[in-house]
């Protein structure tokens, strides 16, 4: 995992991160198996701010690594995972480090499949979050019941 290695151990101190179109295409991996290498590092880094997975197809199991992620990180401010394949399950994991994590400021999760047991958890974390003052969540599929 050189690229990842190489990434953390910089000492310049980098604060934004992008890996868009491609998170999977570094070892030819699935981008939820991805996702999770990319966050277990990132618990140990306490220098990004600003994180870009946009454009993958992170699913589930990498939604299940972020929640765990926002859990315990406490540099993020800004975290962009539009355009992924999160459904109602992943976003769910997700608002369960959301309600704990008091950092995380802007949250794009536009363009994913999140349906109407998601924008209930959404809802629901919101009630206790105090950190978010941004969450784009266009062109999913949040309707009417």
């Amino acid at each position: 995992f050189f690229v990842f290695f190489f990434f953390f151990q910089a000492e310049d101190g980098i604060r934004d991160f992008c890996l868009s179109r491609g998170l999977g295409d570094v070892y030819k991996r699935q981008d939820d198996d991805c996702a999770i290498i990319l966050f277990a590092a990132l618990e140990k880094n306490k220098k990004v701010v600003n994180l870009n997975l946009r454009t993958n197809t992170i699913g589930h199991r990498g939604a299940e690594a972020i929640g765990n992620f926002l859990k315990v990180n406490d540099t993020l401010e800004r975290l962009n995972i539009g355009s992924n394949s999160i459904s109602d399950n992943g976003i769910k994991a997700i608002c369960k480090g959301l309600k704990v994590n008091k950092i995380l400021a802007i949250l794009f999760i536009l363009k994913n499949k999140i349906g109407n047991r998601g924008g209930i958890a959404i809802g629901d974390m919101l009630k206790t979050n105090t950190s978010l003052v941004l969450i784009l969540m266009s062109e999913n599929t949040i309707g009417y019941e």
